[in-house]
């Protein structure tokens, strides 16, 4: 995991999943418990989102009343 960045392992799990086509918050979640097999709450993951925002290392689009998340250029960089 790069340390470039500051990035916490459950950040970079997330950064991961978005990476692997996951881009709603709770399709992460799902996808945190069966990928690295334990659980992450969907506060938990929806506040590491914004985290992730605020840092520039991925983007939100509303679709309908969620939104979806894509990594940007750096966050591809980093785990893609």
């Amino acid at each position: 995991m790069p340390r470039l960045i500051g990035l916490s392992p459950v950040e970079f799990r997330i950064l991961k999943l978005i990476c692997s086509g996951y881009g709603l918050a709770r399709e992460i979640v799902r996808g945190h418990a069966s990928k690295y097999g334990e659980p992450a709450p969907l506060p938990t993951v929806e506040r590491m989102l914004a985290k992730l925002r605020v840092r520039g290392l991925v983007n939100g689009k509303h679709s309908g009343r969620v939104l979806a998340y894509e990594t940007n250029q750096l966050g591809q960089m980093l785990t893609c």
